[in-house]
């Protein structure tokens, strides 16, 4: 029996300075992540900075502001990205979310309630393919090749 309950305070013994090490090493952690933050923190107003003096007004002032109100999104079938027919991947894109997230709920509607299917073949032939990276969207911005063509030239 006291053999038992020596091992029982020996255990419970190394179980405290294993925990004390873990702290340790945890504020340890800590203190690293934290010297990492900061110093990417000084990078990033150093680049800041070397930018505020690169630029000038003028030019700041010819180009054009584009928002998301100005630039009209098209919902196009993203056959870069495709599985099938890239309307789950055109369609995220529109949407600004993930194609596995769309692709997902894709699944599921079609397995659970039988209506993905046909609704993916309706869109298949309604919406248009999309013809050139140019005519996709990045984000909520279209990329105009000829006023960049222009500016260029």
């Amino acid at each position: 029996m006291t053999n038992k309950s020596d091992q029982l305070d020996e255990l419970s013994e190394k179980l405290k300075i294993l925990l004390k090490k873990q702290e340790v090493f945890s504020k340890e952690v800590n203190e690293i992540r934290e010297e990492i933050i900061q110093l990417k923190i000084s990078e990033t107003i150093k680049h800041q900075k070397k930018g505020e003096s690169f630029f000038n007004e003028e030019h700041v002032k010819e180009q054009p502001k584009y928002s998301p109100s100005s630039v009209s999104k098209k919902l196009y079938r993203d056959v870069d990205h495709r599985i099938l027919g890239g309307v789950c991947s055109g369609l995220a894109e529109y949407l600004g979310i993930n194609r596995a997230l769309v692709r997902i709920l894709w699944l599921f509607l079609t397995l659970f309630f039988g209506i993905g299917f046909l609704a993916y073949l309706i869109l298949w032939i309604a919406i248009p393919k999309a013809g050139t990276t140019s005519t996709t969207q990045k984000g909520s911005q279209t990329i105009k090749c000829d006023f960049i063509f222009h500016k260029i030239a």
